[in-house]
């Protein structure tokens, strides 16, 4: 065992599973290095007395504290459950706070994650038959703020950490930790950025849930807020959402660019106007890995109430039924995958198709599970007049043969769009061999 090279220790650690890396640690002083930097390199830190006591363990030890390069803090048991709602709720402790600060003197973190619950609410006395999420957008605020005063701690600097991952941000944006020095300072060091945005869903009123404001405020402001900081360093960017979003909530990237930005990975976006398309390809010069999870194009579109000249919604809240109005979009898939094809000459990874969205079991936004199929799913119908989503698929549910069909889903294309994407693949493909 002494005499095996360093890289073959590292070979046979990497095969092992946890258990038999556990007990691979025992086996020799030769092997324990390797078992002891892959067994604590992440850490995954539950919000509970166990759990915060072992991260402090860790912390304490300098030997087992240099191993560390990633560390994921969970906010309550299981975030992936909805739980019973009750007024009052969740409050930061002074351990977890505690915990979030200390992760500058980390000397080796290179990555930070933090998974908060799925289900949020914003209290507002006026809907008072809305029952209040566990985790309010204070807490959240508080845990955020902490976390941020850890990684921007001037006595233990941590220049390395260049990777946040930020699972179930509700949205709404605290205006004191935006406009922070804090947030500012290590989103501008950030080379990946991961973030799944969650939004309220009203049980009571579910067809109100497209008429709250921090619908559309957090993604009005989702461009200059999260990604201009670290616009100049991004080479990886995961905004997924737990609903539609590009057009209703619209979130516009026009004037932004990632000079360096290497992966993409679009999760439940929408696309409805050219500009969306040509934003994408407009990083041709750097883009190589191209990830479009549940992301159809919105091809008809039925509204009340004004629009502005590119077909936006002026008023969320409008209730009126007038005046009334219809937009269609001529773009097809078959079109998109051209584009991609000759205009994204660095690309070498492209998948399309359908994660496992609201399944229960895996947290779909940690995996890169991808269901990779174009046809009916590629195009979805909006109108506002439908409840308890304005969105619709093709394919039976809530309403009629008949209302389906006015929405005019092209089927006949379905073929076409296959081929194109097809032929992106294979030439995708062929330029990674």
């Amino acid at each position: 065992m002494e005499s095996l090279p360093s890289e073959m220790h590292s070979f046979i650690v990497h095969q092992c599973n946890k258990e038999d890396t556990m007990n691979l640690r025992l086996v020799s002083k030769a092997f324990y290095n390797d078992v002891t930097r892959r067994l604590f390199s992440t850490l995954y830190v539950k919000n509970t007395d166990i759990g915060i006591q072992s991260y402090q363990n860790i912390l304490s030890s300098s030997h087992l504290a240099k191993s560390v390069c990633q560390i994921n803090f969970i906010t309550m048991e299981d975030p992936e459950e909805y739980e019973d709602r009750y007024p009052g709720g969740a409050e930061l402790s002074l351990e977890f706070s505690e915990a979030l600060e200390s992760i500058c003197k980390f000397p080796n973190l290179t990555g930070v994650g933090i998974h908060f619950s799925k289900e949020c609410s914003v209290y507002d006395p006026s809907r008072w038959y809305v029952g209040r999420a566990n985790e309010s957008p204070e807490y959240r605020s508080d845990v955020i703020k902490a976390l941020f005063r850890g990684l921007n701690n001037l006595d233990y600097p941590t220049p390395n950490v260049r990777s946040l991952s930020i699972n179930n941000l509700q949205n709404v944006n605290d205006s004191e930790i935006v406009s922070s020095d804090n947030f500012r300072s290590v989103l501008s060091r950030l080379t990946t950025l991961r973030l799944k945005v969650v939004s309220e869903w009203e049980t009571v009123i579910p067809g109100s849930t497209w008429r709250l404001p921090a619908m559309y405020q957090f993604f009005t402001e989702l461009p200059q807020v999260w990604l201009a900081p670290c616009a100049a360093n991004l080479t990886s960017l995961k905004p997924h959402v737990d609903c539609r979003w590009g057009y209703l909530p619209k979130a516009d990237f026009r004037g932004l660019h990632l000079p360096k930005l290497r992966k993409l990975d679009l999760g439940n976006y929408t696309f409805r106007h050219d500009w969306q398309l040509e934003w994408i390809l407009s990083h041709g010069a750097t883009l190589e890995e191209l990830t479009l999870d549940d992301c159809p194009i919105v091809h008809c579109i039925q509204s009340f109430g004004q629009l502005d000249s590119e077909g936006y919604v002026v008023n969320h809240a409008n209730r009126e039924i007038s005046p009334e109005s219809a937009w269609t979009h001529e773009r097809r898939w078959s079109h998109y995958f051209s584009e991609m094809e000759k205009r994204l000459p660095k690309l070498k990874n492209s998948r399309y198709g359908i994660g496992p969205w609201g399944v229960k079991g895996p947290n779909h936004f940690e995996d890169d599970v991808l269901d990779e199929s174009v046809g009916e799913k590629g195009y979805i119908g909006f109108d506002m007049g439908l409840h308890p989503t304005p969105w619709v698929e093709n394919e039976r549910g809530y309403i009629t043969d008949g209302e389906l069909a006015k929405f005019g889903f092209p089927t006949a294309e379905f073929e076409n769009d296959k081929a194109a994407y097809d032929r992106l693949v294979d030439i995708v493909v062929a330029r990674g061999t």
